[in-house]
């Protein structure tokens, strides 16, 4: 197993993506502006979500969100190449932000 920590965009941990492959995802930006995409099908365990207490929780990930992510990385060859698939396994909510909702979203 791996860890790697960044901002999170395009979070699907509570319910899958279903927009082509339906998968539990996420996408990480480290520090230094490289993108990480994390998987999980949906036929296995949901990935487990933490609060920085490692606590287990249940919410929404909002983009922006700083967090670390474990995964297990798979190297799969065929015909095009060898490619790594970096299966989602877990994440810990680092440090919050709060969402942004139409009552909040021009508060002074």
């Amino acid at each position: 197993m791996a860890l790697i920590t960044g901002t999170a965009t395009h979070s699907f941990i509570q319910q899958p993506n279903t927009e082509f492959n339906p998968c539990y995802q996420i996408q990480v930006t480290t520090e230094d502006g490289v993108d990480h995409l994390f998987r999980k099908n949906i036929n296995t365990e949901q990935p487990l979500l933490f609060n920085k207490h490692d606590e287990l929780i249940k919410q929404e990930i909002p983009n922006g969100t700083k967090v670390t992510v474990k995964y297990h990385e798979h190297h799969i060859e065929n015909k095009f190449g060898v490619y790594t698939f970096k299966e989602l396994m877990a994440v810990r909510i680092d440090e919050e932000i709060e969402k942004v909702t139409f009552e909040n979203c021009y508060e002074q």
